[in-house]
């Protein structure tokens, strides 16, 4: 997330995922929501803020769901 955020372009939870992948191990069925965790972790940390818009998903297991999109501070 910090280096997205360092790039200074706008990104979402999709694009953290696509440079790291999804957690594995003891997460289980509930790994996606460990990225929105971490999202949301970053921002209270204030090293991303909302652009206020959202992107339609690219994953297609998402079924064009919106996603937030995020900028660095």
């Amino acid at each position: 997330i910090s280096d997205l955020a360092a790039t200074g372009n706008p990104f979402t939870s999709e694009d953290v995922t696509a440079a790291v992948g999804l957690p594995t191990g003891a997460v289980g069925s509930n790994r996606n929501n460990a990225i929105g965790a971490m999202m949301n972790g970053a921002a209270r940390r204030r090293v991303i803020v909302k652009t206020g818009r959202r992107v339609l998903s690219r994953r297609p297991t998402s079924h064009g769901a919106e996603l937030t999109e995020w900028i660095g501070r």
